[in-house]
């Protein structure tokens, strides 16, 4: 899903869109362990924020776009993703 959302981003940008920003559901799975001891990102160009993490109403969003979904999560977490684009 991620790249997906990052390939969407970059396709807005490309098409005027410089503005866009995508998002992504949950912490960060790019690496099975954080680089925290030099705190250099060793994947800048695909690390995306939540969107929790940024203020967006997860839930409430997901309504608003016609999307049902229920906390606790019966089974596994739904994973979501977000692209403003102005």
């Amino acid at each position: 899903m991620l790249q997906s959302v990052v390939d969407l981003e970059k396709a807005s940008m490309s098409n005027g869109y410089s503005l866009a920003i995508a998002f992504v559901s949950g912490h960060c799975q790019l690496c099975e362990k954080c680089n925290t001891e030099t705190r250099i990102c060793v994947h800048p160009n695909l690390v995306r924020w939540s969107e929790d993490a940024v203020g967006v109403n997860v839930r409430k969003t997901a309504k608003n776009a016609g999307v049902q979904i229920s906390f606790p999560f019966a089974k596994n977490p739904e994973s979501f993703a977000l692209l403003l684009i102005d």
